[in-house]
């Protein structure tokens, strides 16, 4: 699953950049905030950093899926 969220984000087109922000999500980002990111953003995937824009994870709808089928 790593590589290839790094080959998307690699293979990036420049003038694309900007849709990353859009793809951003807080610690403290609802499950409703994160599927809408999800379904807006055109790598289907949301990307969780703290508050100086490092990276802590990433989140896919899948995740949430499995998470609520365990009983989230």
């Amino acid at each position: 699953m790593w590589l290839w969220i790094c080959w998307k984000l690699y293979t990036f087109e420049r003038n694309n950049v900007k849709q990353i922000d859009n793809i951003k999500i807080s610690m403290s980002s609802t499950i409703n905030d994160a599927l809408r990111v999800i379904d807006i953003g055109r790598m289907q995937i949301a990307l969780i950093v703290d508050e100086k824009d490092i990276l802590l994870g990433t989140l896919t709808d899948g995740d949430i899926r499995r998470a609520l089928l365990n009983g989230l």
